[in-house]
């Protein structure tokens, strides 16, 4: 998907803009997204108005200028954004924040935010309580065990796998590290 950029200057000289999916770039197609986003831009910016446009404008580079009607409308395409990779971290102790100007829905900077401890310790509650009830429907899906006319040849198998999925909550790391069994051969 290429971004236009419609950039709108009023009488006082402001400059205001909205970037928008856009593909056809013939003076037809660029006329019909000014009239159609022109006003939208108008309005969202005059509601905005203790926001410095100039200011918001020298952060985002733009080639290929073209005048349309009105003429105080023009369509430029941006220079796609530098967008960082999401950096790594740990979801138990740490959250992501997006910061910086968007193009889309997509950010240009990302803060790594500690968790409080009581954060955390909601999330270590959540995480437990997920866990507990995964284990409780691999513990059910294999209940078909124990009827008379179902009883699998691999019983012991299954027997320790049951075991084993009971176990789960005495592993070290639990119940942020998981080491899930395997689910025996149903025969």
């Amino acid at each position: 998907v290429e971004w236009i950029q419609i950039r709108y200057f009023n009488d006082a000289g402001q400059e205001f803009w909205k970037n928008i999916p856009h593909a056809d770039w013939s003076p037809e197609g660029i006329r019909s997204l000014v009239e159609a986003y022109g006003p939208e831009i108008v309005a969202f910016w005059e509601r905005t108005a203790n926001v410095d446009p100039a200011s918001v404008m020298a952060s985002i580079p733009s080639t290929g200028e073209f005048e349309c009607e009105p003429e105080n409308f023009f369509a430029v395409m941006p220079d796609p954004p530098t967008i960082r990779e999401q950096p790594e971290f740990d979801y138990f102790t740490e959250r992501l924040e997006q910061r910086g100007h968007a193009v889309g829905d997509e950010w240009i900077e990302w803060d790594v935010i500690p968790l409080t401890e009581e954060e955390q310790a909601q999330i270590l509650e959540q995480a437990d309580w997920d866990a507990r009830n995964a284990r409780n429907h691999w513990l059910l899906m294999s209940d078909w065990i124990f009827t008379p006319d179902s009883q699998p040849e691999n019983m012991e198998a299954w027997l320790e796998y049951r075991q084993k999925l009971r176990d789960l909550p005495d592993q070290e790391g639990w119940p942020k590290v998981i080491d899930w069994p395997e689910r025996p051969n149903e025969r």
